[in-house]
């Protein structure tokens, strides 16, 4: 540690002993101030004023700031934005001087992190134009004092939409969490904007989704794309609409517009009713009136979901209440039938169909009284507000 008895302080670092924190108070100010401090308090032999490369503190960073800036631009490279927001990184010495300080003065003065980041800042908006965001900015600068080395983090950007996903066998997202070719959702999409942000990532979030063998028509599915260190922020977004609707013939978007992280979790925190039509098929020739009989029984009804074998692997094995709002047969024909289900979110509409071995009480089989099977399954709607 610094030994206290013999700090030599550069003007900046010697100014803020003064506690003066009006910025309209000139340096030259704080330094007589703080010299009437010092001396009323028989610390002269403790702190001194001394030559900014030999202070103690900043080790002479506070008279460089332009020099920093002009280091770090070059740093940003390309990257468009429009606010920031700057930040530093002390040392354990440098921390522990301050300590020091604070004991001798018995006094709350303005740290040296708290300067740096002030003069960085406004040293930074004058060489860019660019505004200062505390609350969400663009990209996040950090000087580490211990490297003398800027670290930069740029904001994801975040695009809203709605996609339909019109052919079966395609997941949501990618299987595993690398940017390769496939044919999920996220892929489709994600690439696309990716393309025209110059982002290295990206990833989707849904509100919910649907298995990979089910289509999700209708009015769609709400999610936000992320494009993970963007290059380029400003899109034009039809361009992307486009461009994602013409490249695929399994998924088409609507309603894209830009978003942030709050509406991530807003969607990821949603629950909609759904409806869904699905074919369903039996060994022997459906009877209608019995199959009409037991969908109809459904209706209203309160049904008790244990966690389905096919997803106990990842989800806690546990019985969860489900209310089915309607069960509408539209056809029967031979040993297939074609039913509407609108039920509360999170029911699980293929175990409410075949029972999942009795897991699912009471079941479209167990209330006809024969085993059906699920051939086909599509989300035709979900009930957001007001839909």
């Amino acid at each position: 540690m610094q030994n206290t008895e013999s700090l030599s302080l550069c003007s900046h670092c010697f100014s803020r002993l003064s506690g003066i924190k009006d910025p309209s108070v000139s340096n030259e100010e704080r330094v007589k101030a703080a010299f009437s401090i010092i001396s009323e308090r028989g610390l002269t032999h403790q702190i001194s004023l001394g030559q900014s490369d030999e202070c103690s503190l900043c080790h002479g960073i506070l008279e460089r700031i332009d020099e920093l800036c002009d280091a770090l631009i070059p740093q940003i490279g390309q990257r468009e934005f429009e606010t920031f927001l700057v930040g530093s990184s002390v040392t354990s010495e440098q921390e522990e001087i301050e300590e020091s300080i604070s004991e001798i003065l018995k006094t709350d003065y303005e740290k040296l992190k708290k300067e740096l980041n002030r003069e960085l800042g406004k040293a930074f908006q004058d060489k860019t134009g660019k505004e200062v965001s505390f609350d969400d900015p663009d990209i996040t600068v950090n000087f580490d004092f211990s490297y003398s080395s800027f670290r930069i983090q740029v904001k994801p950007l975040y695009i809203y939409g709605i996609y339909r996903k019109l052919k079966r066998g395609i997941p949501q997202t990618r299987w595993i969490h690398r940017s390769g070719e496939d044919n999920s959702v996220e892929t489709q999409i994600g690439m696309v904007l990716n393309n025209l942000t110059s982002g290295e990532e990206f990833h989707l979030h849904g509100s919910g989704r649907e298995d990979v063998d089910v289509r999700m028509l209708g009015n769609g599915r709400e999610f936000v794309i992320e494009s993970v260190n963007p290059r380029i922020r400003r899109i034009d977004l039809g361009d992307l609409l486009k461009t994602i609707n013409t490249s695929s013939d399994s998924i088409q978007v609507s309603d894209l517009r830009y978003s942030d992280k709050r509406e991530v979790v807003r969607i990821k925190n949603s629950n909609h009713n759904k409806s869904y039509r699905a074919k369903v098929a039996s060994s022997e020739p459906i009877d209608s009136e019995r199959f009409r009989k037991a969908a109809l029984n459904l209706t209203g009804k309160d049904i008790y979901q244990r966690t389905p074998l096919r997803v106990t692997g990842s989800r806690s094995d546990l019985v969860r209440k489900r209310q089915v709002l309607s069960c509408q047969p539209e056809s029967v024909s031979g040993n297939e039938a074609v039913l509407e289900i609108k039920a509360e979110a999170g029911t699980y509409i293929k175990e409410l169909i075949h029972g999942d071995g009795g897991r699912t009480q009471p079941s479209l089989s167990s209330l006809y009284g024969e085993e059906l099977k699920v051939l086909e399954l599509d989300v035709i709607w979900i009930h957001r507000d007001g839909e």
